[in-house]
């Protein structure tokens, strides 16, 4: 009985290893994705120079390619999110609507205390 157990935690061990490794690697392929636009068209210039500077669009291909670069950053969250299954268990515990628009499950107190007075005195909200 102690074999079954032991090897069952030792799959499950391999499984959890198996997917931090997926994550990893799509962080990295992600972020050398948006990289490397950039990278290369800098190379260029330094490389090719006086011709890629003058280049009538050379401003508007370093804009974009410096956005997608910056834009690694908002991914890691995203990539995070999908491949984490307690995120997925707890999201999808969120209450929504048959439209799929999230229900704010939190509730106005009845009292609020202002930190500016020495005792605590109560807000009472109307109640209807």
């Amino acid at each position: 009985m102690c074999v079954c157990v032991g090897v069952a935690l030792a799959q499950i061990e391999i499984l959890r290893k198996r997917r931090t490794n997926k994550m990893l690697v799509a962080m990295v392929t992600i972020f050398v994705v948006c990289w490397l636009p950039l990278n290369l068209l800098l190379m260029a210039n330094d490389y090719i120079g006086i011709v890629v500077a003058k280049w009538y669009y050379f401003l508007l291909a370093f804009l974009i390619t410096h956005v997608i670069a910056m834009s690694s950053t908002i991914y890691n969250p995203f990539l995070y999110a999908w491949m984490n299954d307690n995120f997925m268990k707890e999201f999808q515990q969120v209450p929504c609507t048959k439209y799929g628009h999230i229900i704010p499950t939190f509730q106005i107190p009845s009292t609020i205390y202002t930190r500016y007075t020495r005792y605590a005195k109560p807000y009472v909200f109307l109640q209807k």
